[in-house]
């Protein structure tokens, strides 16, 4: 059996993969997680399986795993790498934005369209929450992160 200490599982990046602008009103966009499993130990473990979603600051779902991952091998002493993606709606957005203070739920699509013309979303914060199960020992995953 795996010793949590041996293991660990953290965001190394999120990225944006559409550029963000009055369209995302409309279409919403993607994103990818990636995630630093690291090993600590001089055996090779198994990735079985890993469920990872964002959530708004406040705990509301943002968007899904788009696709589950293929069980990967995790060699001795190393790092490897798995990237999730997520697809936000334009709904969702919105709420984040909300919820973040970017912008009032009540104010015009016309409205935020001009606001996020100009606006900075590197301060905007979400959640990325879920878990890994190495060689049957489930590992969670909860890290705050700005965009």
């Amino acid at each position: 059996m795996l010793a949590l200490k041996k293991a660990k599982v953290n965001v190394l990046d999120f990225q944006l993969l559409d550029n963000i602008g009055v369209k995302t009103l409309n279409t919403g966009f993607n994103t990818k997680v990636d995630l630093k499993l690291q090993n600590y130990s001089p055996n090779t473990y198994q990735l079985e399986q890993l469920q990872v979603d964002l959530y708004t600051p406040s705990g509301q779902l943002l968007a899904e795993q788009q696709q589950p991952i293929k069980p990967t091998e995790i060699k001795p002493n190393a790092n490897t790498t798995v990237s999730i993606n997520h697809y936000i709606k334009s709904e969702k957005f919105l709420d984040l934005l909300s919820e973040n203070d970017y912008i009032d739920k009540k104010e015009t699509v016309l409205e935020i369209a001009m606001k996020l013309l100009s606006m900075d979303l590197s301060g905007v914060n979400l959640t990325i929450k879920g878990f890994a199960i190495i060689d049957g020992l489930e590992i969670p995953i909860n890290e705050n992160i700005s965009l």
